[in-house]
């Protein structure tokens, strides 16, 4: 991965956590470094399952066309 694609990633990420449906993860006013490495981890979970989301629902297109 290049820098780039590194950087929209995590802004990628972070308008994902600023959607309402991940808003159900707790924030303290402080968040501590273990904190915050597993919302990161969280969100690129929550990524991957998106992105395979899609990729399944494209293949469908591709095989009912």
């Amino acid at each position: 991965m290049n820098m780039t694609k590194i950087i929209k990633l995590l802004i990628h990420l972070i308008q994902l956590l600023n959607q309402k449906n991940i808003m159900h993860l707790r924030y303290n006013k402080e968040l501590k470094n273990k904190d915050f490495l597993l919302t990161i981890k969280y969100l690129f979970q929550v990524y991957s399952r998106k992105q395979q989301q899609m990729l399944s629902e494209a293949n469908q297109v591709k095989t009912i066309k």
